[in-house]
């Protein structure tokens, strides 16, 4: 399993959608709540805190592309088949990009924070524990988001539609589709919508309710993504 690991992150590296997803992951939050306390004539911790659980939310989109890219690159660059035939249990390299995204996305994630804290430490803001706390149920939505993306692009054997799908409802297509039906609330980005605000919309599920859905999500979408990966022919 390490060398499978290794070989696995070796691809990650090398792709420019994984490279390319985690960097709007890390900058994207701290831009957007640099500019969001721009606009504010007296910033406290309450609007620092708000407009950085939406930053946070807003580059999940990140997480999404890195995920997608990376399990749905042997798509793109016709190596699917010569990666089945390096390995004759299909489940460890599978296991092995499921590892791979959630350390990535813990990581991307703590980094995105840490520079988020910094830029509220300029402007003179201090975050109380319990607003620590509330960022932190975040990463949970960033790591299964990671894999429902990653695994839908293996089921649909493309990551530009998983991309297509999952990018344009993490930037509010959903939040306005939800006001119309209750459908779209269960939807996997959207169901997790109130972990990202301190002011929780009752039109959405409510937090802790949100990351079970998306649990669930995860749970079903990885099941058939590894099933159908373990049965696909070579050729």
């Amino acid at each position: 399993m390490k060398s499978k690991i290794r070989g696995e992150w070796t691809k990650f590296i090398s792709s420019r959608w994984c490279v390319a997803g985690v960097c709007i992951a890390i900058f994207l939050q701290p831009i957007l709540l640099f500019a969001g306390i721009l606009t504010v004539d007296i910033p406290t911790s309450n609007i620092a805190l708000e407009q950085l659980l939406q930053a946070l939310y807003i580059s999940q989109t990140g997480i999404i592309i890195m995920s997608a890219g990376f399990f749905g690159q042997e798509y793109f660059d016709s190596s699917l088949r010569t990666t089945f035939l390096a390995s004759s249990r299909r489940i460890n390299g599978f296991i092995a990009k499921a590892l791979i995204l959630a350390f990535v996305s813990i990581s991307a994630w703590a980094m995105s924070v840490g520079l988020g804290i910094v830029i509220a430490m300029i402007y003179e803001i201090s975050f109380a524990v319990r607003d620590f706390l509330k960022i932190g149920l975040t990463v949970l939505s960033w790591v299964m988001m990671g894999w429902i993306s990653g695994f839908v692009a293996v089921i649909l054997k493309s990551h530009l539609i998983s991309i297509i799908i999952f990018v344009p409802s993490n930037l509010a297509v959903n939040q306005m589709l939800a006001g119309i039906t209750d459908v779209y609330r269960f939807f996997p980005d959207i169901a997790a919508r109130n972990a990202f605000t301190i002011s929780p919309g009752t039109v959405l599920l409510q937090a802790q309710t949100g990351l079970a859905v998306q649990a669930i999500w995860t749970l079903a979408t990885g099941a058939l993504a590894m099933w159908l990966n373990s049965r696909r022919d070579v050729r």
